[in-house]
């Protein structure tokens, strides 16, 4: 995980159309991150072999920048419910 010392936070540019400032609160141990809109609602992203240059990250229709969640509610309530099924059967759910 990269750590900045400016105070400023990252960027996901494409394929979205306007830049979106992020936190990155998160990983999946996988290769995943997941980050959080600054400002706003605060919509959750999985950030998923996506490129960095500069502050920004940028992905693909396939891979790269998704949208995971409304809000933070959303995404820990999903969470929850990954934890519950994993628990019950052992299924895995991708966040």
């Amino acid at each position: 995980m990269l750590y900045h010392d400016d105070g400023i936070p990252d960027r996901i540019g494409e394929p979205f159309d306007e830049d979106v400032d992020v936190v990155i609160f998160g990983a999946d141990g996988g290769g995943a991150l997941y980050a959080i809109g600054v400002g706003g609602i605060g919509t959750v992203y999985r950030l998923r072999e996506c490129g960095y240059e500069q502050g920004i990250y940028t992905g693909s229709a396939d891979f790269g920048v998704t949208v995971v969640a409304e809000d933070l509610d959303d995404f820990l309530d999903t969470l929850l419910a990954a934890v519950a099924a994993f628990a019950v059967n052992g299924s895995i759910t991708e966040l």
